[in-house]
């Protein structure tokens, strides 16, 4: 970030910080994200369970001189410390870690978030603040205040993935004189980015299809996901994602889905989270015209980032 005069006071430059990465850890369940750019990422836990704990690590390296230099701090006793902070939309609770001292070279700041305190999707933010300025110079635009924010890089974690926020029906396709009775689902998805997320998807699922009969009578009976349940349910995650892409970069053409990022559980904010955490260095008008001419180019992603994982 350049020193910006609306914080008030001197403000690090972006390249004073390197090697950014955030990594996320439920279970078995690990995911690294590159947090090089300024703008929110996104990931999604989807093998998330209620009540399981998340731990968040974030890795950094500081050029100390550069940052004192560009915040205009004395260069001996200047103290910086770094920290994740996260918070839940969903539960409005929100807490953060210990605070790690900034030195020249890398920083390991974590942070344990209480699975019985989360629901639907947390942000965390790493931030580096400062903890003493030695030199209290009235002429000075330094940060004199301890606590104060000096960079940050922030992580949207989806926690049951996509899937959390999906409305979901079980029916005999035939019966209802559905146009496709031999499919094993159906997926619907509205044209509205400002809906709720949980009014904007509808999977509506064939229970007429053996296969999909057969899975549903596995997870009806109580009893763990057989190999081949699993397999189904892969797939239909797979397409999931993959139709929501696509409804992604159609409503791009109309809506700047970046307006809602921070619109909490709104269809704008959920495809736009989806399009940043599958294709975050592509633009959606760039990406659209890949898409065309490459239609594979979609699905094959989400296969590679979601599709392997057990």
């Amino acid at each position: 970030m350049a020193n910006d005069i609306s914080y008030g006071f001197l403000r690090p430059q972006d390249n004073d910080f390197t090697d950014i990465s955030l990594t996320v850890e439920c279970g078995t369940d690990v995911t690294t994200v590159a947090c090089d750019s300024e703008n929110r990422q996104n990931t999604e836990l989807a093998s998330w369970g209620r009540g399981n704990s998340v731990l968040v690590k974030a890795e950094f390296s500081t050029d100390l001189a550069a940052v004192v230099a560009d915040c205009d701090l004395p260069l001996q006793n200047s103290r910086l410390g770094a920290l994740l902070r996260w918070n839940c939309p969903s539960t409005s609770i929100r807490g953060y870690g210990n605070t790690v001292p900034v030195t020249d070279g890398v920083s390991r700041p974590t942070v344990l978030v209480p699975g019985d305190q989360i629901a639907g999707a947390i942000s965390v933010e790493l931030d580096v603040v400062l903890l003493d300025n030695p030199v209290a110079d009235p002429d000075s635009v330094a940060p004199v205040r301890p606590g104060s924010v000096l960079w940050s890089r922030s992580l949207r974690i989806h926690l049951e993935g996509v899937g959390a926020t999906v409305h979901t029906s079980s029916y005999d396709f035939a019966e209802m004189h559905e146009l496709d009775p031999g499919a094993m689902w159906r997926i619907h998805l509205e044209s509205d980015p400002e809906l709720h997320v949980t009014r904007a998807i509808r999977v509506c699922l064939n229970t007429s299809n053996k296969i999909t009969k057969v899975a549903l009578d596995n997870i009806n009976s109580g009893k763990g996901p057989t190999k081949e349940t699993q397999m189904w349910q892969r797939f239909l995650a797979i397409d999931l994602r993959t139709h929501l892409l696509w409804a992604a970069l159609g409503l791009s053409q109309e809506h700047a889905l970046a307006e809602y990022e921070y619109d909490e559980e709104s269809y704008g904010q959920m495809l736009y989270g989806i399009l940043r955490s599958y294709f975050p260095d592509d633009d959606p008008a760039s990406l659209l015209q890949k898409a065309v001419t490459d239609p594979g180019l979609i699905s094959a992603r989400v296969q590679n980032n979601y599709g392997d994982k057990r």
